[in-house]
């Protein structure tokens, strides 16, 4: 029991990392999965415009196709901001591991 509780206690720092990692990856594909799904809806609602019967219904898919490009404008901003996130946080890992290997070397 007692080597147990030792193992979490030197292995929840690296948990807690790769938790994180994982967490910023997943946001960064969210957004990016929300914004091709804007970008689809778009190019669908503009193809349904060129066939549709009536002026207001191609007027509802023209106006729907305007949205999803609001929606897509809006997941741009995101993904860089998320992007921005993950590159931070890579760099921040690479560097403390980098230091920790400059520890390692003094020993």
């Amino acid at each position: 029991m007692n080597n147990l509780l030792k193992i979490l206690i030197f292995s929840s720092p690296v948990l807690a990392i790769v938790f994180y990692y994982v967490i910023t990856m997943q946001t960064k594909h969210d957004v990016d999965i929300k914004h091709e799904d804007a970008k689809f809806e778009r190019t669908w609602n503009e193809a349904e415009a060129d066939f549709a019967r009536g002026q207001e219904l191609r007027e509802k898919y023209l106006a729907r196709a305007e949205e999803a490009e609001a929606r897509i404008k809006k997941h741009e901003a995101k993904s860089a901001e998320a992007e921005a996130k993950a590159e931070k946080f890579q760099k921040e890992f690479e560097k403390e591991l980098h230091d920790f290997d400059k520890k390692g070397d003094k020993r």
